[in-house]
């Protein structure tokens, strides 16, 4: 996996020539939202965008069979919602894959809710499907809940929060990138495992949550939970915030 990601980021630093940092005179900075096949009924994608929305950033629905680099100019963070990972990477075109991964290693971010996080490792949790690859480790689903969907409490940067889960993954890192600090935990799940966490790949931010700090009021409601805190979407724009580098 690892000559993977040496191969991988090296083909990216001599081939992909188009600038991603914000043109300077532009005073609009747009999110890059995926919208089609894997993103989940229940308006994920609609929920990602308004997210992007209480960031600042002005939200575009992207599908899978775009293949237009112009789409990035004046973008700063490629938003992948909840949904299914798997069908995602079956859909998407293997030309926007590698137009994300390029945008993001010349210095955009990428922030992943759920199967968004799912899709951001090279393997998708214990299928062959192959996601991205712009962070290292593993994605497993989180199986220590008695349903799905619930509400988990979390320790967010040392507080709890909860939070609307619903199949989302846990994260295995490798120790060397641990111990260098490359990957950040940033929440993790009631048995200590890694929720939430953010790493760089090349100039970018990668930023992952495998739970829904994004969900609206009405999931909780249609789904007969409570959560005791209320929607969580200040942990979400934050994330937007750090991907983006504010």
């Amino acid at each position: 996996m690892f000559k993977f990601f040496t191969f991988l980021s090296f083909a990216l630093s001599v081939s992909f020539t188009h600038a991603v940092v914000n043109d300077p005179v532009s005073k609009v900075k747009f999110a890059l939202v995926y919208k089609g096949p894997g993103s989940c009924p229940e308006e994920c994608s609609e929920a990602a965008a308004e997210m992007a929305e209480l960031a600042g950033l002005s939200p575009k629905f992207i599908g899978p069979e775009e293949q237009n680099p112009q789409i990035f100019e004046n973008a700063v963070v490629w938003i992948q919602p909840g949904g299914k990972s798997s069908k995602v990477a079956k859909t998407m075109n293997e030309n926007l894959k590698n137009l994300i991964r390029q945008f993001v290693y010349n210095g955009g971010g990428y922030v992943g809710f759920c199967a968004g996080a799912f899709y951001a490792t090279h393997i998708i949790g214990d299928t062959e499907n192959i996601g991205l690859g712009i962070i290292a480790g593993r994605t497993q689903l989180y199986e220590e809940v008695n349903d799905s969907p619930e509400i988990l409490t979390l320790n967010w940067l040392g507080k709890k929060q909860d939070v609307y889960w619903e199949g989302g993954p846990y994260f295995i890192l490798p120790e060397e990138e641990q111990e260098s600090s490359a990957i950040e935990v940033l929440a993790t799940y009631p048995n200590a495992t890694p929720a939430s966490v953010k790493s760089t790949y090349g100039r970018g931010n990668v930023v992952l949550t495998g739970a829904h700090p994004e969900a609206p009021a009405w999931w909780s409601t249609v789904e007969k939970i409570i959560d005791p805190d209320g929607v969580d979407h200040n942990l979400a724009v934050a994330m937007i915030k750090m991907a983006v580098g504010n």
